[in-house]
């Protein structure tokens, strides 16, 4: 029997000199796993090694990742600012450990200040961006998960090219045509092919615009497929 206690002995030591040199190459790494460090503390405890100097760093470094992915779970689970990200971001880097959540926020930063540099330059060209790149914008800005800057200006100007749209297509487009006030506008030669809902609930009805303006408030004498401006 005493042989067999001193197998294993022997083999404890040999397992606390193997750990002495993994956390010595854990310490080398310059961005160790979280997990890899929770595990080496963890055994470190369980072969009477955490009064070594290294098995304290490691623990030390476990603790401030663990700490920080607690703040930045926080900050995953709902829609924060950029700044706050950007700034979560460079603190775990300071930690130089690898996490999950620095990972994620990364991306978040990087997508974030990738639509942020876009949203500048049609914010920057005097309003002259079109409706379908700033509802392109205001489109992926809201599945960013993450709140940009930006995002309020790009949600005003499509906003103004909404009220823009309304306000032309009730000057020049009658109540129920079915063309656009895109077609209303640059048409020419021929009449406007259209189509619209009945109104009596029958379905589509189609038609042409007589002209390009109609000024007639009369049903029984005005096609409703007319272009007009009533105003």
């Amino acid at each position: 029997l005493g042989w067999v206690r001193e197998a294993e002995s022997l083999s404890r030591e040999l397992e606390r000199l193997g750990w002495v040199r993994e956390a010595a190459a854990l310490s080398e790494e310059p961005k160790p796993p979280l997990g890899a460090l929770k595990e080496a503390t963890s055994r470190a405890d369980v072969l009477g090694l955490s009064h070594l100097p290294a098995a304290a760093s490691l623990e030390r470094r476990a603790a401030a990742a663990s700490k920080w992915c607690g703040r930045a779970n926080n900050a995953l689970r709902r829609r924060s600012y950029l700044n706050q990200l950007e700034a979560l971001s460079a603190e775990g880097a300071a930690l130089g450990v690898a996490t999950e959540q620095l990972e994620e926020i990364d991306e978040r930063v990087a997508s974030a200040a990738r639509w942020s540099e876009r949203a500048r330059a049609a914010l920057a060209s005097g309003g002259s961006a079109s409706v379908e790149e700033a509802v392109a914008l205001a489109t992926e800005a809201a599945a960013l998960d993450v709140t940009v800057a930006e995002e309020g200006k790009v949600k005003e100007l499509v906003q103004s090219h909404e009220l823009w749209a309304k306000r032309a297509t009730g000057a020049f487009v009658k109540r129920g045509c079915g063309a656009s006030l895109l077609e209303a506008l640059t048409h020419r030669g021929e009449p406007l092919e259209t189509t619209a809902e009945s109104e009596d609930g029958g379905g589509e009805q189609s038609g042409t615009t007589a002209c390009c303006f109609c000024t007639g408030n009369d049903a029984a004498t005005t096609s409703k497929f007319m272009i007009g401006c009533d105003a």
